[in-house]
């Protein structure tokens, strides 16, 4: 049931045609997670908590950052250094303090996803890589959960809801990942800054949608948005009931013995845990070193390329993780470690230090 207060500040929604007292009342029931509270998780939460959702859980394992205030509008100066989560709780609070908020100081991982969403109606993904959508998917098909994905690069983005009323998954759209290397993030490829907003908002309206029943939604179908050309479009996606055969997710306990490592990369998760195997080498520049760098030694690619002498800390006879920002520098200078210095056990490691971070481990 609803107060009087909320009456008066829902009063826009109820005199909405097709819109009742119902469907406000299914918002202040509902629980919804957002998962990344950044340039797309911002703006959803801001909308939902405005629509009313009565539950609303914030899971984001970082702090807030300069580069972070030209598209995350969440944020101001004063916040920069403090939790997301925590901003975001208090922001919600001034605006709506009938919504409960509940903080989750934390990424989603193979080891927490499925406690993670289990007590939430619908998941909403604010993340920007591919392995978090993968993950996310796989998650709310085994808890049969539906979520929401939003997507953007540069100044398109993309949209749909998976999992919903026996609709298709998202491995039904993208059936296999693509390496960290391969799909850059928003901090290497840019972004315009207004485009997770509408992309976020895009996303905060399918949740309504979903949780109403007031329209359809676009489960089954992919909306394409491109911020430049003002131009949308709809593609069908068609379900595999072969994508919905996951019964668990299966974390990746494997050893880190460094011999039977065969590949030119290695994941963060295996070198997280195999560190103190490896010796660490950063080819970034020196103000990517000063921002933040794994515990490693700092020997930039371009000493590399010119054929300087190895650091005394960096032994070519101990075996090497190499990493750059995203993973594409360290694969060339991987190449040069092994022809011109005679390493013979190098890794680059897959979507560099800004995966590692990503996934929560640990920087100087």
């Amino acid at each position: 049931m609803l107060e009087s207060e909320e009456l008066k500040r829902y009063q826009r929604h109820l005199q909405l045609p097709n819109f009742t007292l119902k469907h406000q009342e299914y918002l202040k029931a509902s629980s919804v997670l957002i998962i990344g509270i950044g340039g797309l998780g911002g703006p959803v939460l801001q909308y939902l908590s405005a629509a009313g959702v009565g539950t609303i859980g914030l899971a984001d394992f970082d702090t807030v950052s300069l580069n972070n205030l030209q598209r995350q509008v969440l944020f101001t100066v004063e916040n920069i250094g403090r939790t997301k989560v925590e901003c975001a709780k208090q922001w919600v609070e001034k605006l709506n303090p009938n919504v409960i908020v509940k903080m989750h100081h934390e990424g989603i991982t193979e080891d927490n996803a499925l406690k993670l969403i289990e007590n939430y109606d619908i998941i909403v993904d604010g993340t920007d890589t591919f392995r978090t959508r993968y993950l996310i998917n796989d998650a709310c098909i085994i808890k049969n959960k539906p979520w929401v994905m939003g997507s953007i690069f540069q100044y398109e983005g993309q949209v749909s809801l998976f999992n919903f009323e026996n609709g298709p998954s998202y491995r039904c759209l993208y059936p296999q990942a693509p390496k960290p290397s391969e799909s850059p993030s928003c901090s290497e490829a840019g972004v315009l800054g207004v485009l997770p907003s509408i992309i976020g908002s895009f996303q905060a309206l399918e949740v309504i949608k979903a949780i109403t029943g007031i329209s359809k939604t676009l489960s089954a179908k992919l909306l394409i948005f491109n911020a430049m050309e003002y131009k949308s479009m709809q593609l069908n996606i068609d379900k595999n009931l072969a994508n919905f055969t996951i019964s668990s997710i299966i974390p990746d306990n494997s050893k880190c013995i460094v011999d039977s490592i065969s590949a030119e990369s290695i994941e963060p998760e295996l070198a997280n845990k195999g560190k103190q195997h490896f010796q660490f080498i950063d080819v970034r520049m020196d103000w990517e070193f000063k921002m933040e760098h794994i515990k490693s030694t700092h020997f930039p690619i371009w000493m590399i390329e010119q054929g300087e002498e190895l650091p005394e800390t960096i032994d070519s006879s101990i075996p090497t993780i190499v990493y750059c920002q995203y993973g594409n520098r360290s694969i060339e200078a991987r190449q040069l470690l092994i022809e011109n210095y005679n390493f013979s056990k190098v890794y680059s490691l897959e979507g560099g230090i800004d995966y590692w971070i990503e996934l929560g481990y640990e920087v100087l």
